[in-house]
């Protein structure tokens, strides 16, 4: 598939290279039952010096809830299951049928990007605040939002991941 430019795509993968940020994040995701898609949109956000508002995290959610849970959860559990029960199939037939599902998932991943990234457009603050703290506050805002309490290693990880956020090359929106 020819996926369409996308500056929240191009900034995700770089901030997602970063020293440490696929393990802080696979750990939010864990604990919080975070949306990571959603964390990096925060992290965008703010690297394009937006501080969201409770109205602009809603409309984040909106835009995405159901997509993510029936789509990118559905496929993301159908992967982590075939992993530890094959139900019965070949083990090299599994693997295959578990990498096709891998890669159906990260392009459900990339949809959910392009659906987000429209949303910034909506966004009720302009911006101009400093992008390492405004990334920060974002996401912080975010998981808080969840509902489960920030840990030390929590707050930790948004440090470094706002840190790499405010480098990278956050395009325009």
């Amino acid at each position: 598939m020819q996926w369409p430019d996308n500056a929240f795509w191009d900034f995700s993968l770089q901030v997602y290279g970063g020293n440490g940020v696929p393990a802080i994040c696979l750990g939010v995701q864990d604990s919080h039952t975070a949306d990571i898609n959603l964390l990096l949109y925060c992290a965008w956000a703010g690297a394009l010096g937006h501080r969201i508002s409770a109205a602009d995290l809603a409309l984040a959610k909106e835009a995405v809830g159901r997509w993510h849970l029936e789509i990118v959860v559905a496929l993301r559990g159908l992967r982590t299951m075939l992993k530890t029960d094959q139900m019965g199939c070949a083990s090299d037939t599994a693997e295959a049928i578990r990498a096709e599902i891998k890669s159906a998932e990260l392009n459900a991943e990339h949809g959910e990007q392009i659906m987000l990234s429209g949303v910034l457009d909506k966004l009720r603050q302009s911006g101009g605040e400093d992008r390492c703290a405004a990334a920060e506050f974002n996401m912080r805002f975010y998981l808080e939002s969840l509902g489960k309490g920030l840990q030390k290693a929590d707050a930790d990880g948004l440090q470094i991941i706002a840190g790499i956020a405010s480098k990278a090359d956050a395009g325009s929106a």
